[in-house]
């Protein structure tokens, strides 16, 4: 199986934003993961494969957030600290 994660980037604002590059990892099936967001402010980040015998969940973490002109700031993230845990289907 392989784990999916969707992130929404917002400015404090709420508004969306597009073209940031979103850098996660998992703890099993990948890490240093990126994706760019689209015009809604989000992107999806899929894990590697993963052993259904092995493996029945993953912790999905955004490590950081880059655009050029903005600052991320890891406290204002919601949840916080931006990490869930993923259940295999």
């Amino acid at each position: 199986w392989r784990a999916r994660a969707t992130t929404r980037v917002v400015h404090q604002d709420g508004t969306v934003v597009s073209g940031a590059v979103v850098n996660a990892s998992f703890s099993t099936g990948g890490t240093g993961r990126t994706c760019t967001t689209n015009t809604a402010g989000e992107c999806t980040i899929t894990s590697s494969d993963l052993s259904r015998r092995s493996v029945s969940s993953v912790t999905f973490t955004v490590n950081s957030i880059s655009k050029s002109g903005s600052t991320y700031d890891a406290t204002k993230n919601v949840p916080n600290p931006a990490r869930i845990t993923i259940n295999r289907p």
